[in-house]
């Protein structure tokens, strides 16, 4: 059983490895990737998630749309599985696009916020593959926001349970 858990969490993060390495970096909006999978969670989410921009229109930035869709989906998936609601905002101050991720659940205990991107490593504490995923998620995450020169943090949510940040250059 171990062997075939050890199996699954590397087959992840090989995938994920082989995937990243082919795509091309484009010009693209955030924003509208950002709406778009909230747009796609909320269907089928009704009245969990909500999405707050807070300007009209937002510059594009050179991206893996792909990676970037991962990182986005990872999130916001993370934030249903654990929370009752999630709420996204996305600013842009300082030459920096900043996505605000807010949830409602237990949140993460700030000792364990450096453990959380590492990879393997899973904060559910029932072990259970029903769930939790194999412990690459926010690892994958968090290396893609630095290949776009960006940063992947966490904080308290006024929501009570955990804030996400993402901050990528424009």
């Amino acid at each position: 059983k171990d062997i075939a858990e050890m199996e699954h969490m590397i087959d992840g993060y090989l995938s994920f490895a082989r995937g990243e390495g082919t795509e091309n970096t484009v010009t693209a909006s955030f924003d509208k990737i950002v709406k778009q999978i909230v747009d796609n969670y909320a269907k089928a989410h009704p009245g969990k998630l909500r999405l707050i921009l807070s300007a009209s229109s937002y510059p594009s930035l050179p991206m893996r749309v792909q990676a970037i869709r991962r990182v986005i989906d990872n999130l916001i998936s993370n934030a249903l599985l654990y929370a009752h609601s999630a709420e996204l905002r996305l600013k842009f101050l300082d030459d920096e696009l900043i996505l605000f991720i807010d949830d409602d659940g237990p949140g993460i205990d700030t000792k364990d916020y450096a453990e959380a991107v590492k990879p393997f490593v899973r904060l559910e504490s029932s072990r259970n593959r029903q769930t939790g995923g194999t412990g690459l998620g926010l690892s994958i995450a968090s290396d893609i926001i630095s290949s776009h020169g960006g940063e992947l943090s966490f904080d308290k949510s006024p929501l009570g349970g955990l804030r996400v940040l993402i901050r990528l250059p424009v």
